[in-house]
């Protein structure tokens, strides 16, 4: 291979790299990342700086895998709420039945 691809290789030109963090992140930096996106407003605002920012190629890898499973867990929480209203609002006197044992 010649010298310059070397270098280009090298470099992370070849693989669009260029620029970006690539070091691995340490055990205490996953702990602080994981921790700050456990915090209900600060950390969804993080998660999607950190997703589509630059910094480290690894947390921003780590923070899209996050935000993906937070949207298939919102759109699974999504279609049983209302497949559940669906099938409470389909038998006429279950609610009532519910209610009365509910409200004794």
């Amino acid at each position: 291979m010649s010298r310059s691809g070397r270098n280009r290789r090298e470099s992370g030109m070849a693989d669009g790299t260029a620029g970006v963090d690539t070091r691995p992140l340490s055990t205490s930096e996953y702990f602080v990342t994981m921790l700050v996106l456990g915090l209900p407003v600060i950390g969804f605002v993080l998660m999607l700086v950190w997703s589509f920012g630059g910094g480290n190629l690894n947390r921003r890898n780590m923070c899209r895998a996050v935000l993906i499973f937070a949207v298939i867990s919102v759109g699974v929480f999504l279609l049983s709420m209302f497949s559940g209203m669906a099938v409470f609002s389909s038998f006429p006197g279950l609610r009532s039945t519910v209610e009365g044992l509910l409200y004794r």
